[in-house]
C-alpha cells in the first residue's frame, strides 16, 4: 500500500473518530444544558412566585392595616381618615394603584379619586364579590376591567366588621398590572422567554401579551396530569417544542409558569458543535494539503529510485536517474549512494556472467553437438544390424514425436523423444542375429533371450542425466500400462511418459510393417486391433491419455506413417 494512501486512511480514522467524540460531546452538552435550563426556569419560576407572594402578603398587610384604623367605632368609618391613609400608601407604592373600600349601600372610597357614575355599584365589582366568598379571609381576584383605567386589574382584598362583627364593607388594594408584567413575567434568559399565570380554569391572568390576557389556551391540561405542586419537563404545544417549569399556588388556585422553546437550548450547543466539526474539517484539509506536499517531496526520490531499480532489473544497464544525483535529503541521499554502488557491484557481476554464459553455451553446444553424433552413430549401427529395422526407426522418431505435441508436452521433450526413440531398440545388437531373423515363432528360451533387449539397451545408452530420457525409451517401451509388459512389470504412471508414447507407436508401425513371420497390415486393421485387441494386443496395454490423442488424430498418424515409409 502506497505512503500516501495510508496516510489518508489514517487522516480519515482520525476524522471518524473525531467526529464520533464530538457526537457525543454534543449529546453530553445537550443534556447538561437541558439539566441546567431546567434549573435556570424553576429559580426565576420560584423567584416570579416568591415576588409574587410578596406582593400578595405586603398588599395583605396594608388591607390589615387599614381595617385595624377603620373599625375603631362601631357602625361608624371616618371617611377623611381613610382618605388620608389612601394618601400615603399609594403615592408611597411602586405597585399600588389604588386603595378603596367598598361600602354594602354600592358606594366605594377611593384614592385615587375619580368621577363615580350614577349607576355605579361597588357589591357587584370581581374584588368585592372575592372578598365576600372568602369569609374573612384575604382574597385574591382574577384580573378583571378596571373601572377607572379600562385596564385588567387585580384585588387584594377583605372584609370589613365593626367591633360587634357587622359587616361594614370591603378593604382593598389594586396592584398596577404594568409594574406585574414588568417585573414578573418580562425577564429574558436564553433569549425568548416567557412568563405567565393562568387560573384553575385555564384563563390567561398574567402575562406580557395583554392581548392574550382572559383567553384559555388549555395549557393547564399539560400540568393537571401531575399531582406535583411543581415540576420541569418537555412538552410540546401548538406545534412548537418548549421546556416547562410550574408552580402550583394552591391558595388562590392560580399556576405560574416560564417556559422557553427547545430550540433556545439547543441551538447554542448545535452552533458551538458545527462551529467545532467546521474547524476540524478546515484543519483536516490543510493538513492533508501540508502532508501531501511533505509526502510528495519525501516519496518522490523512492519512486525514481524504484523506477531506476525497474529499469535496471530490465535492461541490466545501470543508469541513475538525474533527480536522484540531485537529493538533498541526507537519509536519501544516503540510500541512493549505497544503492548505486551495489548496483555497479552487480552490473559489474552480470557482466561477468555473461563471459562465462557465453563461455558455457559454447561448451555445451560442442556436448550437444557430440551427444547427436554419439546418438547418429548408435543408429547407424542398429540400421547396419537388423535388416527389418529399416525406416522403422525413422517412423517411430516422427510419429513420437507428434504424439508428444499433441499431448501438450515441453518443447525440450518433444525434441528429446523424437531424437531419441529411433533408439528404442538399440539393445537388439546383443541379440543373436538367427534370432532376430527367424521367419517363425521363437520358442520360450530364445524369447526370453530377445526381452533382454530392453535391459541391454538401456545399459548401452547408460546413467548420464543427459541421456534419461533415451534411456527410459529403451529400457521402458515394452511395459504395459496394465501392468503385463516386461522388463519389470510396471503398471500406470510408473512408466515413464515417453516410454508410454514409443509403446503405441512400435506397435503401430510393427504392425503396418512386413515381418518374416508376418505380411503388413493395412492402415484401418492396425487401428482396430489397436482400438480393441487380438490375441496379442489389448487396448488396456495403453495410457488412456496417449490412447486418447491417438484416436483423435489417426487420420494425421496414417499420413505421416505413409510419408515416411516412402522417404
Amino acid at each position: 500500500m502506497r505512503l500516501r494512501t495510508k496516510i489518508s486512511i489514517a487522516l480519515i480514522i482520525t476524522s471518524a473518530i473525531f467526529s464520533i467524540f464530538q457526537v457525543i460531546l454534543f449529546y453530553i452538552s445537550y443534556l447538561d444544558q437541558f439539566d441546567t435550563a431546567k434549573k435556570i426556569l424553576k429559580d426565576k419560576n420560584d423567584f416570579i412566585t416568591e415576588k409574587f407572594n410578596n406582593y400578595i402578603r405586603t398588599s395583605s398587610e396594608i388591607v390589615d392595616y387599614f381595617i385595624a384604623h377603620i373599625s375603631r367605632n362601631e357602625n361608624t368609618i371616618d371617611k377623611e381618615h381613610i382618605m388620608s391613609m389612601f394618601d400615603d400608601f399609594v403615592e408611597s407604592s411602586s405597585y399600588i394603584a389604588s386603595a378603596f373600600i367598598g361600602l354594602p349601600d354600592g358606594s366605594i372610597l377611593v384614592k385615587p379619586e375619580f368621577d363615580i357614575k350614577p349607576d355605579y355599584n361597588a357589591t357587584i365589582r370581581p374584588w368585592y364579590t372575592a372578598a365576600i366568598n372568602a369569609h374573612g379571609k384575604t382574597a385574591v381576584s382574577d384580573p378583571y376591567i378596571d373601572y377607572i383605567t379600562n385596564d385588567y386589574s387585580i384585588s387584594v382584598t377583605r372584609n370589613i366588621n365593626d367591633k360587634s362583627g357587622k359587616f361594614v364593607g370591603v378593604a382593598g388594594t389594586n396592584f398596577k398590572t404594568d409594574f406585574l408584567i414588568d417585573n414578573l413575567v418580562s425577564e429574558s434568559i436564553y433569549g425568548t422567554v416567557q412568563s405567565f399565570v393562568i387560573n384553575s380554569k385555564g384563563i390567561m391572568i398574567i402575562h406580557p401579551e395583554k392581548n392574550l390576557l382572559s383567553t384559555n389556551l388549555s395549557f393547564h391540561e399539560i400540568f393537571e396530569k401531575s399531582s406535583e405542586q411543581e415540576g420541569t419537563f418537555a412538552a410540546s404545544f401548538m406545534g412548537i417544542n418548549y421546556f416547562v417549569s410550574y408552580k402550583k399556588i394552591p391558595q388562590i388556585n392560580w399556576i405560574f409558569f416560564t417556559v422557553t422553546e427547545r430550540s433556545n437550548i439547543v441551538s447554542p450547543v448545535l452552533d458551538a458543535f458545527i462551529k467545532n466539526i467546521l474547524t476540524f474539517i478546515l484543519l483536516q484539509i490543510l493538513t492533508i494539503i501540508i502532508i501531501e506536499t511533505i509526502v510528495y517531496e519525501s516519496s518522490q526520490p523512492f519512486a525514481d529510485l524504484i523506477k531506476s531499480m525497474k529499469n535496471f532489473a530490465q535492461s541490466k544497464d545501470f543508469i541513475l536517474d538525474e533527480s536522484l544525483k540531485n537529493v538533498k535529503d541526507y537519509e536519501v541521499k544516503n540510500l541512493v549512494k549505497h544503492y548505486s554502488s551495489m548496483a555497479e557491484e552487480i552490473y559489474a557481476t552480470l557482466e561477468e556472467l555473461r563471459a562465462s554464459n557465453e563461455e558455457l553455451m559454447s561448451a555445451y553446444e560442442s556436448i550437444e553437438q557430440s551427444y547427436d553424433y554419439f546418438s547418429n552413430k548408435m543408429l547407424e549401427m542398429v540400421d547396419g544390424y537388423d535388416e527389418n529395422t529399416g525406416n522403422h526407426i525413422e517412423r517411430v522418431g516422427i510419429l513420437s514425436e507428434f504424439i508428444a505435441t499433441k499431448l501438450g508436452l515441453s518443447i525440450d521433450l518433444c525434441n528429446k523423444i523424437r531424437k531419441y526413440s529411433p533408439l528404442h531398440d538399440i539393445g537388439k545388437i546383443s541379440i543373436p542375429q538367427s534370432i532376430l531373423l527367424k521367419p517363425g515363432k521363437l520358442d520360450d528360451s530364445e524369447w526370453e533371450l530377445m526381452k533382454k533387449h530392453t535391459v541391454s539397451g538401456a545399459n548401452i545408452i547408460g546413467e548420464n542425466s543427459i541421456f534419461t530420457v533415451a534411456r527410459n525409451i529403451a529400457l521402458y517401451h515394452h511395459e504395459k500400462y496394465d501392468g503385463t509388459g516386461y522388463p519389470y512389470g510396471l503398471k500406470g504412471d510408473e512408466i515413464p511418459i515417453e516410454a508410454t508414447i514409443v509403446t503405441i507407436v512400435d506397435v503401430y508401425d510393427a504392425l503396418r510393417s512386413a515381418r518374416p513371420y508376418k505380411e503388413a497390415f493395412s492402415h484401418e486393421k492396425t487401428v482396430f486391433i489397436i482400438e480393441n485387441g487380438d490375441s496379442k494386443v489389448s487396448p488396456s496395454n495403453f495410457s488412456p491419455s496417449v490412447m486418447e490423442v491417438f484416436k483423435r488424430y489417426k487420420d494425421e498418424i496414417k499420413d505421416l506413417w505413409d510419408l515416411s515409409n516412402k522417404a
